[in-house]
C-alpha cells in the first residue's frame, strides 16, 4: 500500500512546525519486556529490522500488525518505516462494543506494547466492553526501534554519546517527534477502520496525546491525561515540573508536624544546602542499597538529580529533609545525604533497550 501521508505534505509540515516542541527521538526498543538475549542486528541508522522483532504475543487473540508510512512526509527520499500495533478485543461480546480506548507510555523512550499488562490491569472492567489499541511511537517498541548503545550503557561521555547518537540518525534525527508520531497513530485508526477512540496518556504520553488532540481533534472521543505536560511554552529546564516539585516538597512539609512546627521549610534547606554545596561539594564514602561502599561527591547537580528522582522515589520526599537537616547542622553529619544520593546515583546502564530507551528519552528532552 502506499505509505500513508504521502499527499498532505504541505498540511502535517504545518502541524509538525505547530508542535515543534514534541518530544520523542525516540530511540529504541523493542516491543516485549523479554529476558536478555543475544544482540539483535541493526541497520546503518541503528534501527532493528522489523523481521528480526519478535512477533506479537498471542494474549487473548490479539491483532497485530504495521502500518507502512513515510519516515518524513515532506522528504520522501528518506524512505519509510513500519508503525507497529496491537489491538486486543474487548472480552464481553454478550453485548454491543462501547469503543476503542488508546494507551501511550511515557518518557519518552518505554515501549507502550511492553506495558500491555500494565495497562490491561490498570484498565480493568473498561476493557469488557472496550477495545485497547496499543501503537509504539515511531522509534521504540514495534516501530523501528533505534539503538544508541553508548547512551544505553551510561558510560563515557554522555553528551558526545548524545551527538554521536544524532550523527548515527544522520538526516532522520528529527523525525522522532510527537506531531509525527501523532500522524502515525491516525495512520492506524485509518488501516483498523477506527474512526475515534478514548485515549489515554501516562507521563510523556500526555504530551503525546495533546500533540494529538489537536492535530486530529476529531478523532478523539474522550481524553484522559495522567501525571501531565504541558504543552504549550515547553523549555528545555522544565521548569514546570522544578514548580511542581516544589509543591511536592513544601505538601510534604506541611502534613509533617515536625517539619511545620521548625520553621524552616524543606524548600528553604534545598536553598540553603544549595548555597553551601556551590561553595565546597560534600564528599566521603558510602553505601548503596546493597551495602556496597564507594566514594560518592555530592554538588549541586547531585542535589538537582536527587530532588527530581522523588518524582520516581517518593520516599525521598521523607528521608531527603532529614538527611539534609543533618547536613546543614553546626558540625555536619554528612552519611544520610551521601548514603541517599549513593542508592540514587548508582546505576548499571538503562537495561534492555527493548524496554526503555535512554537515547530517546535524552533526545526528546533536547527537541
Amino acid at each position: 500500500m502506499k505509505p500513508w501521508g504521502a499527499r498532505s505534505v504541505t498540511q502535517r509540515a504545518h502541524r509538525r512546525a505547530l508542535t515543534a516542541t514534541a518530544l520523542t527521538l525516540s530511540a529504541a526498543l523493542l516491543g516485549t519486556s523479554l529476558a536478555a538475549a543475544a544482540p539483535r542486528p541493526v541497520d546503518e541508522r541503528g534501527r532493528i529490522p522489523i523481521k528480526d522483532i519478535p512477533d506479537c504475543p498471542r494474549i487473548e487473540a490479539a491483532k497485530c500488525g504495521f502500518v507502512t508510512v513515510l519516515v518524513d512526509p515532506s522528504d520522501p527520499l528518506l524512505g519509510t518505516m513500519d508503525v507497529g500495533y496491537e489491538l486486543h478485543p474487548r472480552t464481553d461480546r454478550s453485548k454491543p462494543s462501547l469503543g476503542t480506548i488508546v494507551a501511550v507510555e511515557g518518557g519518552p523512550g518505554y515501549s507502550t506494547t511492553a506495558s500491555r499488562s500494565y495497562f490491561k490491569d490498570m484498565l480493568g472492567p473498561l476493557l469488557k466492553r472496550k477495545r485497547l489499541l496499543l501503537v509504539g511511537n515511531r522509534g521504540t517498541g514495534r516501530s523501528g526501534a533505534i539503538l544508541c548503545q553508548p547512551l544505553q550503557s551510561y558510560e563515557g561521555d554522555y553528551v558526545r554519546a548524545v551527538g554521536k547518537c544524532g550523527r548515527q540518525l544522520d538526516d532522520a534525527s528529527d523525525v522522532y517527534g510527537s506531531a509525527l508520531a501523532a500522524d502515525d497513530l491516525a495512520a492506524v485508526l485509518d488501516e483498523l477502520e477506527i474512526a475515534e477512540v478514548d485515549l489515554y496518556g501516562d507521563s510523556y504520553g500526555t504530551f503525546f496525546s495533546q500533540a494529538f488532540a489537536v492535530a486530529h481533534p476529531d478523532r478523539v472521543r474522550s481524553l484522559v491525561l495522567d501525571g501531565a505536560y504541558f504543552i504549550g511554552g515547553e523549555d528545555p529546564f522544565y521548569i514546570d515540573t522544578n514548580r511542581a516539585l516544589l509543591d511536592a516538597f513544601r505538601y510534604t512539609c506541611e502534613r509533617s508536624p515536625v517539619c511545620v512546627g521548625r520553621g524552616e521549610t524543606t524548600n528553604d534547606m534545598i536553598v540553603r544546602l544549595t548555597e553551601q554545596l556551590r561553595k565546597k561539594p560534600i564528599t566521603g564514602r558510602a553505601p548503596n542499597a546493597d551495602g556496597e561502599m564507594e566514594q560518592v561527591t555530592f554538588d549541586v547537580g547531585g542535589l538537582i538529580y536527587l530532588t527530581t528522582a522523588a518524582a520516581t522515589s517518593p520516599t525521598l520526599y521523607r528521608e531527603l529533609d532529614a538527611a539534609m537537616r543533618a547536613a546543614l547542622r553546626a558540625q555536619p553529619y554528612n552519611r544520610p545525604l551521601l548514603r541517599l544520593a549513593r542508592e540514587t546515583f548508582y546505576v548499571g546502564g538503562a537495561g534492555p533497550v527493548r524496554g526503555y530507551s535512554e537515547g530517546s528519552l535524552r533526545r526528546g528532552r533536547m527537541q
